[in-house]
């Protein structure tokens, strides 16, 4: 079956659970529900939905949240079965869909201590088939995920590979345990995690449950203000991936990290304005591939920046907030890194620039380039008035950096044979006819972009 088919007969399926009266239901009555705030059109077969075949009702289980599976397994005994054989082969969970508040209470579970029991009875029946968990920002609920949850997955859960614990407030004690109960982990984000009676996470938290999980490829502490990565000689030699951005991170801990795990190649740091982003050493200029800087300081000058990418030959891409870019940045970046293929600057604070457009013509020099981002930059309609002199340029991303009227003066300067991908979010208000304006676009831009084959809105 298709995508749309399947997804039309979960909804059907969800609205005849909601009906409770599955053997009584009409085979062939039109009826118009409420999904989210959309209405929607659809035939309520009821008893002919039930006759799909198992491995249909299974695969339309696919396209439910955990929250109406557990409703569904509730309404006969069919389907119930069909969940069981559903969790089984779950791999994936996210239990942030238990938080909106309808979805606590149409599941009976508003308070903390019933949210907790019904997220422990879920990790029981998915936790041994598991291998991504996210258990992120669960807010003033919190406080009562001490008994049920998280011990649920380190009980159950010992195949984990990735886990997100972002934003959450932690025990000290249970986190040692859940080190200690997933040693396969190979990817975890821990982004401004806050551990009870012990503040921020810091080195020495971190280097005791890296000492467990030593097979991780792929670290986020980002905004841990504790973090300064002096226990770099703990992080497992298999990492490729790092992400300290908004942590105290000195460049020589992070060049420490880079000689450490000679697989590292993707880096997201914090610019200090007063030391360089790295500390020169050898092979480090083919190492890292993979480079997203980032500064809270507004108005903070790129010199020890510019001096240190430029010698970051290997890099295949490169984010840099737009502040931090200059005339002497693209300069650097157009005549250094000859291997880049990807470039995004985003932010809305415009970097000191004399010319937008001769900076953008920088970019020329590089072979490789096929993408572009520059989410709400202000030199977004300029990009599109110089994309067709970038050869190789395939990708285009102006989102929340473009609004209609702005368009509307540039429509004939948009040129570009090889363009095929032209994405612009915030570009239409959110009740607009977005698939009306997006067959527009193409019309309009087809004949001055005739390989454009995509204009994504949303």
């Amino acid at each position: 079956l298709a995508y749309s088919e399947l997804s039309c007969l979960a909804v059907e399926l969800l609205f005849v659970a909601n009906r409770r009266d599955i053997p009584s239901a009409p085979k062939c009555a039109r009826r118009r529900f409420v999904i989210g705030k959309k209405y929607i059109r659809k035939m309520a077969v009821g008893a002919e939905l039930l006759d799909l075949p198992d491995e249909v009702l299974l695969k339309i289980f696919d396209y439910l949240s955990v929250r109406e599976t557990l409703r569904l397994e509730g309404t006969c005994r069919r389907l119930y079965l069909i969940a069981e054989r559903h969790w089984k082969r779950l791999t994936c969970l996210d239990l942030l869909d238990f938080l909106s508040s309808n979805n606590r209470n149409s599941l009976d579970i508003c308070s903390a201590y019933k949210f907790d029991m019904a997220a422990k009875s879920v990790v029981e029946r998915v936790g041994p088939h598991l291998k991504h968990l996210v258990l992120s920002r669960f807010g003033p609920l919190e406080y009562g995920l001490r008994m049920g949850l998280e011990y649920a997955v380190v009980e159950y859960c010992s195949n984990l590979e990735s886990l997100n614990l972002s934003y959450r407030l932690l025990e000290r004690f249970w986190l040692v345990q859940l080190a200690e109960a997933t040693p396969t982990l190979k990817k975890l984000n821990v982004a401004q995690v806050h551990i009870r009676h012990y503040g921020g996470l810091d080195d020495k938290l971190l280097e005791t449950v890296l000492k467990h999980w030593n097979k991780l490829e792929t670290l986020v502490v980002r905004n841990n203000k504790r973090i300064h990565l002096a226990c770099y000689q703990y992080l497992p030699t298999t990492l490729r991936q790092l992400d300290v951005k908004g942590c105290a991170v000195s460049s020589a801990f992070v060049t420490y990290a880079l000689k450490h795990c000679p697989k590292l190649d993707t880096l997201a740091v914090t610019y200090q304005p007063d030391a360089p982003l790295l500390q020169p050493f050898s092979s480090g200029e083919q190492q890292i591939k993979r480079l997203s800087v980032d500064c809270p300081a507004p108005f903070a000058l790129p010199h020890w920046l510019v001096t240190s990418i430029e010698s970051l030959t290997g890099l295949r891409s490169l984010t840099i907030c737009s502040h931090l870019v200059t005339d002497v940045t693209f300069k650097v970046i157009g005549r250094c890194l000859v291997n880049l293929e990807e470039l995004s600057l985003p932010g809305s604070r415009p970097g000191s620039l004399s010319s937008a457009e001769k900076a953008l013509l920088e970019l020329k020099h590089l072979p490789k380039l096929c993408r572009v981002a520059v989410k709400g930059n202000p030199i977004g309609p300029t990009l599109l008035r110089t994309c067709g002199q970038l050869e190789r340029l395939i990708h285009i991303d102006v989102s929340y950096a473009v609004k209609q009227h702005e368009l509307a003066d540039i429509f004939d300067d948009i040129r570009s044979p090889v363009l095929r991908t032209l994405v612009m979010k915030g570009f239409c208000p959110v009740t607009g006819d977005r698939i009306r304006m997006r067959q527009e676009l193409i019309s309009r831009l087809k004949p001055n972009c005739p390989s454009l084959a995509n204009v994504i809105l949303s």
